[in-house]
């Protein structure tokens, strides 16, 4: 049995989940594993929100949140793997939408094209 307590601005909310598994009933290795499942479930959304603030978004109407859920994943994805800018995801995201140029390379890269493209 695993018991959580999340706080979020004030709110508090507590869920017990029983996961199956074949791991052996020691507490350590049980909780580790259980933390490391929960943080492979948590880290992709948390990329998504920081960078995208995607919880706050308005767009709900039709297939809007699907269509934008699959243009955010895959940037997300390439600005992670981006090597040429030294920013975190969400200033990544901020610097490409400033100018063409930081967008470019990280295009180029995810393209294979790096060579194309050179710039300072």
């Amino acid at each position: 049995m695993v018991a959580r307590t999340r706080q979020e601005e004030g709110d508090v909310s507590e869920e017990v989940a029983f996961p199956v598994g074949s791991i052996a009933p020691k507490v350590k290795h049980f909780a580790r594993v259980v933390r490391g499942q929960w943080g492979i479930e948590t880290i992709p959304h948390w990329s998504l929100e920081v960078t995208f603030a995607s919880d706050q978004s308005r767009v709900r109407k039709d297939r809007g949140p699907e269509n934008l859920a699959l243009l955010r994943r895959p940037v997300v994805s390439l600005s992670q793997q981006d090597t040429s800018c030294k920013a975190g995801l969400r200033g990544k995201r901020l610097i490409t939408g400033w100018g063409d140029e930081v967008l470019l390379k990280i295009l180029a890269v995810f393209s294979g094209e790096s060579h194309a493209i050179a710039l300072g």
